[in-house]
């Protein structure tokens, strides 16, 4: 956390098997000074999931998409992009650090996906606060 702020609720939509990535996104933009709530669901895909993940989304300041190499295959990642284009939250995706993924999930383009950058990701979700 930077000067005193609250934690900056974060919703991170990624494919389960990029696990390990959202751990080290996390860590590394909490050591960046952002005071980080990790707002993902990790809970079985159904309507409840749903109703949780857009509760989650609605209370973020924003949605960091994680695109691995099978991201473009998971309904659950487009709908998350969906719901927060819905809900009015901004969307960032970022590109894993190996092997980068050829294809994106529905919703996202690729003049927006940014390559894994850490310090460039941190300036951005920065911006959430004002």
């Amino acid at each position: 956390m930077v000067d005193g702020q609250r934690p900056l609720p974060v919703f991170v939509s990624f494919q389960m098997e990029d696990s390990a990535l959202r751990d080290a996104l996390v860590k590394s933009l909490t050591e960046r000074g952002i005071g980080f709530l990790d707002y993902s669901v990790q809970e079985r895909l159904d309507e409840v999931w749903q109703e949780a993940s857009s509760e989650r989304i609605r209370r973020s300041a924003g949605t960091v998409v994680i695109i691995g190499r099978s991201t473009h295959e998971s309904w659950p990642v487009a709908w998350e992009i969906a719901e927060s284009v819905r809900l009015g939250k901004p969307v960032i995706a970022i590109r894993a650090p190996a092997g980068a993924a050829t294809l994106l999930p529905e919703g996202l383009e690729e003049a927006s996906v940014l390559p894994w950058n850490i310090p460039d990701l941190t300036d951005l979700i920065a911006k959430w606060r004002d």
